[in-house]
C-alpha cells in the first residue's frame, strides 16, 4: 500500500515569527505519541535481536496549523486536524538471528482485542502557550531575535477530542528548566508536569497521556531530555490524572578530577531521578551515569545504571544499563 506524506509551514512576520502550516498523508505512526522508539533502532532490533517493541498504526489525515510569538514573554500556538485511525497486523516474522523466538502483536497490551482490531476517526482541536519569564530580544532590519533567560519555562496544552459519537477533553501542564546553575558544583535539569482529562469516558488508547518510557538498552535523545529509563512503553499510558517529574544533574569533571588516572579520561557523573504518580499507581527510578565517553575530538556516549525502581505496577525491571549516543 502506498503511504505518503506533505507538511509545508511558511513564516511571514521575522519580528512576531508567525507561521502557518498544512500536511495530510497516509502514514505509519508509534501509538506512543511520544516517539521515543526511534523507527531505525526498533528495525535493528527487530532484525537482530527478534524482538518488536514498536506498536504501530495507519494515520490518515489532515492539518492545519498556526503559531506566533505574543509580545515578548509568550508563544502561542492553534492546530485542528481529522484523523482516521486503523489497526495493522504484522506481516512477517523474519529476523536474522534468535529464530526460536517469535514477534509479540501489534498491540500495546497483547491480544486485547480492542487494541489488535480497531479503526475509529477522531477531530483534534490543540492549543498550545508557553510563557518565558525574563526573555528579552534584539531588533534587527528585517527581524527580531529573542533570547531566553535563565528561568524555567512554563507551558500548558489544551486538547478537544471530538470522536464521532461524543467529545472528550484533554490538558497539561508543564514547569522546564533545561540549565539550573550550580556554578563549580555542575549544573542540573528539571521537568515537572501534570496532566489529565476533564472527562476521561471512552478516550481511545491512541489518545491517551503517554509516557517516554524504554524497554531496550538504547536511550535517545528524547529519553535524556525527559524520559524514564526503564517504564515500559505502553502499558502505563493513562487517562487518569497524573503528575511526574525528572531531575538531574551533571557534575561535569568536578566529582572525577578528584580520582587518580580516571580525571584523565575527562568524564561527567550524572545522577538522575524520575517519578510518576497517578491514581492507577507509581513509579519512580534512580540512577547513576558517566557522560563524555568517546576518544579524542568526540565524545558523544554516555551510559546510565539504574540503582532501583520503586513501582506498584508489576512486572517491571529493578535495575538496568542504559546507552545514549549523541552525534
Amino acid at each position: 500500500k502506498l503511504r505518503y506524506g506533505l507538511n509545508v509551514e511558511r513564516k511571514f512576520n521575522n519580528f512576531t515569527n508567525d507561521r502557518i502550516g498544512f500536511g495530510f498523508g497516509v502514514q505509519i505512526n508509534d501509538m506512543n505519541d511520544t516517539e521515543v522508539l526511534n523507527p531505525l533502532v526498533a528495525s535493528l532490533t527487530a532484525l537482530y535481536f527478534h524482538r518488536n517493541p514498536l506498536k504501530v498504526y495507519e494515520r490518515t489525515f489532515i492539518n492545519l496549523r498556526y503559531r506566533r510569538t505574543l509580545g515578548v514573554l509568550f508563544n502561542a500556538s492553534v492546530q485542528g486536524s481529522l484523523e482516521q485511525r486503523k489497526s495493522l497486523k504484522l506481516a512477517s516474522d523474519f529476523s536474522y538471528f534468535y529464530p526460536e523466538r517469535t514477534y509479540s502483536p501489534n498491540n500495546p497490551y497483547g491480544e486485547l482485542p480492542q487494541y489488535s482490531n480497531f479503526e475509529n476517526s477522531v477531530v483534534k482541536f490543540e492549543v498550545d502557550f508557553a510563557f518565558y519569564p525574563g526573555r528579552t530580544y534584539q531588533t534587527y532590519p528585517h527581524r527580531r531575535r529573542y533570547i531566553n533567560s535563565k528561568w524555567p519555562i512554563f507551558y500548558s496544552k489544551a486538547t478537544i477530542l471530538a470522536y464521532p459519537d461524543q467529545i472528550n477533553y484533554k490538558w497539561s501542564l508543564g514547569i522546564r528548566a533545561n540549565k539550573i546553575s550550580f556554578g563549580n558544583l555542575g549544573q542540573s535539569r528539571l521537568l515537572i508536569e501534570g496532566r489529565g482529562f476533564v472527562n476521561p469516558v471512552d478516550v481511545h488508547y491512541l489518545d491517551f497521556h503517554h509516557f517516554a518510557g524504554n524497554e531496550i538498552s538504547f536511550n535517545s535523545a528524547k529519553h535524556l531530555q525527559g524520559g524514564f529509563f526503564l517504564m515500559p512503553y505502553y502499558r502505563l499510558s493513562t487517562t487518569a490524572t497524573h503528575a511526574l517529574g525528572i531531575w538531574e544533574h551533571d557534575f561535569g569533571g568536578l566529582a572525577m578530577s578528584k580520582i587518580p588516572l580516571v580525571k584523565k579520561m575527562n568524564l561527567a557523573l550524572i545522577l538522575r531521578g524520575g517519578t510518576m504518580y497517578s491514581n492507577d499507581g507509581y513509579y519512580a527510578e534512580f540512577s547513576v551515569g558517566f557522560d563524555r565517553l568517546g576518544i579524542k575530538f568526540w565524545r558523544g556516549a554516555r551510559i546510565d545504571y539504574v540503582l532501583k525502581t520503586h513501582s506498584s505496577f508489576m512486572d517491571i525491571p529493578t535495575s538496568g544499563l542504559r546507552f545514549s549516543i549523541s552525534l
